[in-house]
Parts: C-alpha cells; structure tokens; sequence
C-alpha cells in the first residue's frame, strides 16, 4: 500500500509563450525589412537577426510543446520504497523507485552548469541524494538525461518530506 507524498512542479516560466510569439513577429519583420532594402551591408545584418530570432522561436516553440513537468512522490511501506510518476501534459511518461532499505541522504543543491542560463539564473535548485556508504552525489529528479529545476521553497520543503519518509522505514 502506498502514501500520497506530495507533488512537485517543475519550475517554469509564464514568459515563454510571450517570447516565442514576439519573436516568431520579429523574424518575419526583419526579414521583410531585408528583402525591400537595398543595401547589401544592412539586409545582410537583417537577415542575421532574423535568422537569430528565428532560432530562438523555435527553441521557445520546443520548451513550450516539452510542457511543465510534475513528479508525484508515493511511498509503498511494504517494500520501502519510494515511486516517483512523472507526469507530462497530465499522462505519466516514467516512473522511478528507490529503495531505502540502506541509510539515504538528502539535500537541495544548485542546478548543473550544463548551459547559459544555468549560469545566468542561480535561483533554480535541485535534489540530490546519495545511499549510504557510498560518497557519491546524485540527482533525484532527471527526465531525458535533463536535471529537473525545482524552485528554493519547493526543494526545501519535499526534502524535508523525503527525510522523514526515509526516518519511517525500519
């Protein structure tokens, strides 16, 4: 029989359908602009930004159709487990266990520099735990070999949840 744990969201930002729509228009404009003017230098530069905001829109296009993921926690006390469901556009796409039958650690740590905006916001956070006697670090929530970015609050919290399922097991 397994417990209800908690849920936890995906931190993603509301300005992304705005980003991808302003610069989907952009493109277009520019390259427009490029093809009426007649200065080579100038629609050459054009075309650049054009193509730049091009790239971003349908980058922007890809975050929005990949969605906001959700993980659901439950903890079965028979085989002292915990399941994690991820969910996709309401539909699961993967579940995970873990067993805590050995001593497990948890704690909330920053997110892998693995881009540019890794660096630029240090506000995302992330899980990470390890089994015990082992000294090795690993992230807890990873959906195509992608860290899932949690806010502060909500890692804080589910570790705290975490560590007292994990006290439960005998």
């Amino acid at each position: 029989m397994s417990e209800h744990l908690t849920t936890v969201h995906e931190k993603f930002s509301g300005s992304w359908p705005f980003i991808a729509a302003l610069s989907s228009v952009l493109a277009i404009i520019l390259f427009v602009y490029s093809r009426v003017n007649s200065d080579v230098l100038i629609s050459g530069y054009l075309e650049l930004s054009s193509f730049i905001l091009f790239a971003v829109a349908v980058l922007s296009f890809f975050k929005l159709r990949d969605g906001r993921i959700s993980i659901r926690i439950d903890f079965d006390r028979e085989s002292s487990e915990l399941l994690f469901s991820y969910y996709l556009n309401r539909s699961v796409v993967t579940n995970e266990t873990l067993s805590i039958t050995n001593k497990i650690e948890f704690k909330t740590g920053r997110m892998p520099d693995t881009s540019l905006y890794s660096e630029i916001n240090r506000s995302d956070r992330t899980i990470r735990f390890r089994e015990h006697p082992t000294d090795s670090w690993r992230y807890l929530f990873q959906y195509n070999s992608r860290v899932i970015p949690v806010s502060a609050e909500n890692a804080e919290k589910t570790v705290e949840i975490l560590r007292e399922a994990a006290s439960k097991h005998p």
